[in-house]
């Protein structure tokens, strides 16, 4: 379990143990996905999530 604090702005730092397992660099897109208890977050790959084939995401 990990454990973020929203900023002024709305910002969060994502923790280090969680970038480093999806590989997430500056600039990355994450998708927030609503199911039913709370949101999974997930890394997207922006040119799959702009129509060619679906979205592509790598599980949090």
């Amino acid at each position: 379990m990990e454990l973020a604090k929203v900023l002024p702005k709305g910002q969060i730092t994502i923790p280090a143990a969680i970038r480093k397992k999806l590989d997430l660099k500056e600039g990355d897109k994450i998708l927030f996905i609503e199911d039913g208890e709370g949101f999974r977050m997930f890394k997207a790959s922006t040119r799959n999530l702009h129509g060619e084939g679906g979205a592509h995401v790598e599980k949090a």
